[in-house]
């Protein structure tokens, strides 16, 4: 075989190899998104979109470091039901919330009917 055949074929031969190497790159990302979304929830998410719901915040404090991270503050809320919540929220999106104050709540339910609550996006709606 003359030398310009043997190079021709080993151009192909790598093109071909690198060809193989991005497809199995492109389906391994794609499989790894999809188990992405499979781990966090989000086809529960849009099965049950989250419900806003009101309360009225009752009690702030920050728990000892050992319980949870020093960034982390407890909240009890008064829901509009008459039932009681306690969230945890970071400090910087209650940072203008007071005692008193309306809290916005989104209230996720899973298959089973149990709740779950999260503050909202704007965790107090009527803060100073």
């Amino acid at each position: 075989m003359s030398w310009k055949i043997q190079r021709a074929y080993w151009i192909w031969k790598v093109k071909r190899e690198r060809g193989l190497f991005l497809l199995a790159l492109g389906l391994g990302a794609i499989f790894a998104l999809l188990y992405y979304i499979h781990t966090t929830g989000f086809w529960a998410a849009t099965k049950n979109p989250p419900e806003f719901v009101s309360g009225t915040l009752v009690k702030i404090w920050q728990p000892s470091v050992t319980e949870v991270p020093t960034y982390v503050t407890l909240l009890k809320v008064k829901m509009d039901d008459g039932s009681h919540v306690q969230l945890k929220g970071t400090s910087k999106l209650i940072v203008d919330c007071s005692i008193g104050d309306n809290v916005e709540i989104l209230k996720y339910t899973n298959e089973n009917d149990t709740s779950y609550f999260r503050i909202g996006p704007r965790a107090c709606l009527d803060a100073t």
